[in-house]
């Protein structure tokens, strides 16, 4: 059974803006009072927990080799997109990576798309999104 989380990952993201939305003008206010960019913090630890869920589920599935590459798509679009909010971008690529590598143990047929065509596809998939 393959399971999809590319779009998934786009309700995160919508939940994050909704955080900020709501709560920007207090971390503003706690930044400048504290000299600590919260609103980066927040936003690392929501990803560390996500990533460490996503894992979790991850080892409790079996996958096929379509299923693999969504989650290898999945994760070269969160790599690209959590760099740029991320505070702790190490971590953050230890977490993708372990996802990988617990998707890969969980594959029956763990065959990688290749780069040039990862990088294509989520190439596409911010300039749709940016749109």
């Amino acid at each position: 059974m393959a399971t999809h989380f590319f779009f998934d990952f786009q309700i995160s993201f919508e939940f994050c803006a909704a955080i900020e939305h709501q709560g920007l003008e207090k971390l503003q206010q706690h930044e400048h009072s504290s000299g600590v960019d919260c609103f980066e913090s927040v936003i690392t630890t929501i990803a560390k927990l996500s990533l460490k869920s996503l894992q979790e589920l991850v080892r409790l599935q079996t996958f096929n080799r379509s299923g693999f590459q969504q989650i290898q798509l999945d994760i070269q679009f969160l790599k690209s997109t959590l760099r740029d909010i991320a505070e702790d971008e190490a971590a953050i690529d230890f977490l993708l990576d372990e996802v990988i590598d617990a998707t890969t143990e969980r594959c029956l047929d763990p065959v990688p798309l290749k780069p040039p065509i990862l990088d294509r596809l989520v190439k596409a998939k911010l300039t749709k999104t940016s749109q």
